[in-house]
């Protein structure tokens, strides 16, 4: 057992190879298609990044979020029209970010390159992880960036290097840009963290600018690309810690986590109380001595974050997300006591992760999909799935020349995955906007109408509602290109 420990603290970086591949291929395969579904907030920052590429100016439905630019530029390079695995690569590519430097983090503070091993395992193991880095939500991006933002910042105040200060400010600054209670959380906790600081006389003052003007420069710019209203109010309070579930747990929203498994797990959350217990009593060690910790700035972030998450109106697993890079490093510091204290503990905490893994990687890719269908939020429209938009964009690719029919009975909801797939202007979506029936340029959406049978027309029909009419096209000689709820008809 010690053997084998010293072989993984001696090889460590090799082995994180292996973790990477893991990693790029469990979060890369089929990312366009599971989630088969978009949630309301991924499927308006998609088309808010599409418009900003290709038809210049703002969003429609916020100011554009770090999310949102950084995909707007990489669309405006890429052009065509829009992939949905090309949208959500940005947080694949994010987590991978995030992983590294909490395995930077994690060997900072023990000095052991096993426990950082074993935290990019959990990294890659996690479901709130595992799930969110397979989506298009911006806000996740706090908690992709937080580890580098923590990292150089407790490197900083070790070394009292200005490059690693600003590297530190540079990185809070771009947080500021990833969701609305970053607004808040970033500025209070930084100014907590300074007094404190400075008060234990561990930052030198000159250096206090170099954390600072970085976070000032990211602030001002979004003077030119706006804020959005994060909906921060102390009557949220109340409803929000009677969720307390469903902001740590399971918000009963399959979308964001499965309620099987949780967000980190329930043997996490007995490690997680033990290195609570341990983390808290250095910061009152700390306190007591007026001295330093770095569970202090651990802290610090912690309840900042919890208490604007508690003023969040509906709060949920979402917008928690950076409390979680906090719990995996409180988890870590009782996965460390635990295997200082118990012979073999180390391998077998390793051991239970990965077999997690397994477990969560074949639940994901067996059931989330149909989790997420037979779920309220798809009832409600939280969800929408992308079929239609998949099968327009379909016809435009490989039928350019020809008009675009959609046909369905229940429309609703899916004007704005037609205008996201179709590459429509934000006056083309104004124009369609709400309606169940409609038409802009070479598209539109009716619930019935004769067929062309010139062939001038494609036809995207509801397979659910309509199979009979499909059943006649076919019989007529007519192609089919099957999708998942809709079937594109056309002149062979």
């Amino acid at each position: 057992m010690k053997k084998l420990e010293e072989l993984i603290e001696k090889y460590a970086l090799i082995l994180m190879i292996p973790v990477f591949a893991v990693y790029v291929y469990t979060r890369i395969k089929h990312l366009g298609e599971m989630s088969y579904y978009l949630h309301i907030d991924e499927l308006r920052a998609a088309f808010d990044s599409m418009t900003i590429a290709h038809h210049g100016g703002k969003g429609e439905f916020a100011a554009p979020s770090l999310y949102v630019l950084v995909n707007a530029l990489i669309m405006k390079l890429k052009g065509g029209l829009f992939s949905l695995k090309l949208f959500r690569l940005l947080s694949v590519a994010a987590g991978l970010f995030g992983m590294i430097f909490s395995y930077l983090t994690v060997h900072f503070l023990t000095g052991k390159k096993k426990y950082a091993f074993l935290e990019a395992v959990i990294i890659a193991s996690l479901p709130i992880y595992y799930i969110s880095q397979r989506t298009g939500m911006g806000a996740y991006l706090f908690l992709e960036m937080a580890p580098a933002a923590f990292y150089f910042l407790i490197k900083a105040v070790d070394t009292q290097k200005k490059n690693l200060f600003i590297a530190s400010g540079i990185i809070w600054g771009l947080i500021l840009l990833t969701h609305g209670p970053a607004y808040f959380i970033v500025p209070v906790f930084l100014a907590a963290a300074l007094i404190y600081l400075i008060v234990s006389k561990k930052i030198d003052p000159k250096n206090v600018g170099y954390l600072v003007i970085p976070v000032v420069v990211c602030a001002l710019l979004l003077l030119f690309t706006g804020t959005n209203d994060p909906g921060l109010s102390f009557s949220n309070i109340p409803q929000n810690f009677m969720n307390f579930k469903g902001m740590f747990w399971d918000d009963d929203h399959p979308y964001n986590i499965s309620s099987s498994f949780g967000t980190i797990y329930v043997f996490s959350v007995p490690v997680l109380i033990v290195g609570a217990v341990i983390s808290i009593g250095k910061m009152i060690t700390a306190f007591k001595n007026r001295t330093y910790d770095v569970s202090v700035i651990l802290w610090m972030l912690a309840v900042v974050s919890f208490i604007v998450d508690l003023m969040t109106v509906n709060a949920d697993i979402s917008t928690t997300n950076c409390l979680f890079f906090i719990t995996t490093l409180l988890v870590m510091e009782g996965l460390v006591y635990i295997s200082e204290n118990l012979n073999g503990a180390y391998l077998i905490e390793l051991l239970t992760y990965v077999v997690c893994f397994v477990v969560f990687t074949y639940f994901y890719f067996v059931n989330f999909n149909s989790s997420v269908n037979n779920s309220t939020d798809h009832e409600q429209g939280i969800v929408v799935d992308k079929s239609v938009g998949e099968a327009v964009k379909e016809s435009l690719k490989t039928m350019p020349d020809k008009d675009i029919c959609i046909m369905s009975d229940d429309f609703e909801g899916k004007d704005l995955m037609v205008a996201l797939f179709a590459d429509a202007s934000r006056e083309d979506y104004e124009q369609i906007k709400g309606k169940e029936e409609f038409s802009f340029g070479k598209i539109r959406a009716v619930s019935d109408e004769e067929i062309d049978m010139s062939g001038n027309t494609v036809y995207l029909i509801n397979q659910a509602e309509r199979q009979e009419q499909i059943d006649e096209l076919t019989e007529s000689g007519w192609g089919n290109v099957f999708l998942k709820e809709y079937v594109i008809c056309y002149m062979q």
